[in-house]
């Protein structure tokens, strides 16, 4: 059995035409809606990390001023030398680990 090609007439190209621009108008419709909910999920996106974190630095506080403050009473003298060191710490965080960490504290 040889291939055969199918038999097009005017009318039927035309048809198959219309029907394939339709398909296609369709479809970029449908990509013009997921484009614009991918837009607004990526707005949605950004402002709950933004809520994410602001809480987060909030709890971070919050147990850091448990753990300084409410364990146990702390000198002025004491809180402004965290406070010292803490300025500093942002750069030196990535760069060291736990036990150098430790020993630098003691210092």
């Amino acid at each position: 059995m040889a291939d055969k090609e199918k038999a097009y007439t005017l009318k039927t190209v035309q048809a198959e035409l219309a029907k394939l621009e339709k398909s296609k108008e369709k479809k970029r419709a449908k990509i013009q809606e997921l484009t614009a909910a991918l837009k607004a999920d990526n707005a949605r996106i950004k402002e709950l990390e933004a809520i994410y974190d602001q809480l987060y630095r909030e709890d971070v506080q919050r147990q850091i001023g448990i753990a300084w403050f409410d364990k146990r009473k702390m000198t002025k003298e004491e809180i402004e030398r965290m406070l010292e060191i803490s300025m500093g710490l942002p750069e030196r965080i990535g760069n060291q680990d736990n036990a150098t960490s430790a020993l630098d504290a003691k210092k």
